[in-house]
């Protein structure tokens, strides 16, 4: 497997325990597939409950909260139609969404 950025890594972390809807999801499974440690996924997961995500630990691996209300920008983006296909940004937190996109655009981010 290609070498991963913690970024991409903790993406798919998230991605899978979305994906297991409320089903626990182990660490060696989660490490196998992302070709990491199984520590790894354990420091993932701590940041991403760290940022807010309500991950659970269960005796079988980890399971996302029930009430979690996540919006992934892989989701998204694959819903996505020109001129309005992408990149999906996601930040925990923002002062204001038309000056990040105004400041994007000044630095020659695409329309869309």
């Amino acid at each position: 497997m290609r070498d991963r950025g913690v970024g991409e890594r903790r993406r798919a972390v998230l991605a899978a325990l979305a994906a297991a809807r409320g089903r626990a999801v182990s660490g060696e499974y989660l490490a196998d597939r992302l070709g990491c440690s199984r520590a790894s996924i354990h420091r993932h997961v701590e940041a991403l409950r760290h940022r807010g995500m309500p991950i659970l630990g269960a005796p079988d691996g980890y399971v996302l909260a029930a009430d979690a209300d996540l919006v992934l920008a892989a989701e998204v983006e694959a819903r996505l139609a020109p001129p309005l296909d992408g990149p999906v940004l996601w930040a925990t937190e923002t002062g204001s969404t038309n000056d990040d996109a105004s400041a994007r655009a000044r630095r020659g981010a695409r329309e869309g």
